[in-house]
């Protein structure tokens, strides 16, 4: 194994076996949540040797669209948090373009954090205030988006924001 196998810490990249020495010494959450998904990955019978990253229709987060003549619409399911939160602004951003209003349903998400909200405040600032909205969601989004008062800044289902 060479130098450039292994990651900034000093681990191995793309490693699959079972026997993979993990360590005991202290990890963030981020380096946890991470080992925690390769496990998942290679459980599920992932290729070892490409490094792990998250697809648009991949779990924990499926991103589709449903594109008219003048809305857009993203249909979102799964985790929007810290973790898969960054991939929604970068998605839309492919696919919106300057004319189209773009319409959020979230009725799939079954999680929702502060980097879920960052996300849906940075696509609302990609697209613009007037051209986002969120069409639907589940209770559980609802009322998070209604604690922070985010329904305030952001039209939610029928109502205008305020």
């Amino acid at each position: 194994m060479t130098a450039a196998d292994r990651d900034d810490a000093g681990h191995e990249v793309g490693s699959c076996s079972p026997t993979s020495a993990r360590s005991y010494e202290r990890r963030s959450a981020r380096e946890l949540q991470i080992m925690a998904l390769e496990d998942a990955w290679q459980r599920m019978g992932s290729d070892c040797g490409r490094r792990r990253g998250h697809r648009l229709d991949g779990w924990p987060l499926r991103i589709t669209f449903v594109v008219n003549p003048m809305t857009i619409v993203v249909r979102v399911g799964g985790d929007l948090d810290y973790w898969t939160g960054p991939l929604l602004p970068r998605t839309v951003a492919r696919r919106a373009d300057a004319t189209s209003e773009v319409v959020l349903d979230l009725t799939q998400v079954g999680f929702l954090d502060g980097g879920g909200v960052r996300s849906l405040l940075a696509v609302r600032a990609q697209v613009g205030p007037e051209r986002f909205r969120i069409g639907a969601c589940s209770p559980t989004v609802q009322r998070l988006l209604t604690l922070v008062r985010l329904t305030e800044l952001i039209s939610v289902g029928g109502a205008p924001a305020a």
